[in-house]
């Protein structure tokens, strides 16, 4: 994603101001994130922060079809005998469980509180007042069947 989408998106997600709410935000991403990108951005008061974006269609295309799930399958005759809706389901499952920011988020503070104590592995902190509960809702909710 390139910067204008970059500010478009968080535009929509935190606001006009939303780089009000940042000491800095990094203009090209830091990361892929599987289903988007990371920016490395400094919250107002100092802390590392890193912002996962997701790319602009993964909301609105976060049910595959059967088609699309099995796009990879090898188009072979032992393939057609196959039912592949099962499949196309489990991969759907698992994206929209990779859409769901929220769900990462509670993820990743049960590993910082099981962790605490390690000096090997550092787990970040949850950035609450950045969190938008509704736009993780809305991404992390089942589309409608077309």
């Amino acid at each position: 994603m390139g910067w204008a989408f970059v500010k478009r998106r968080m535009t929509a997600e935190l606001g006009a101001d939303w780089q009000e709410k940042f000491q800095s935000f990094e203009h090209h991403p830091a990361a892929a994130a599987s289903l988007g990108q990371v920016h490395r951005a400094n919250s107002l008061d100092g802390n590392l922060l890193a912002c996962k974006l997701q790319y602009a269609t993964c909301s609105r295309r976060s049910k595959p079809t059967s088609r699309s799930s099995t796009g990879f399958l090898p188009s072979t005759a032992a393939w057609t005998a196959i039912d592949t809706s099962e499949i196309a389901k489990e991969i759907g499952a698992r994206i929209r469980e990779e859409l769901d920011y929220r769900r990462e988020a509670k993820h990743v503070a049960l590993y910082r509180a099981m962790l605490k104590d390690s000096d090997l592995i550092r787990c970040p902190a949850h950035a609450k007042a950045l969190h938008r509960p509704a736009a993780h809702a809305r991404l992390a909710r089942r589309p409608r069947a077309p």
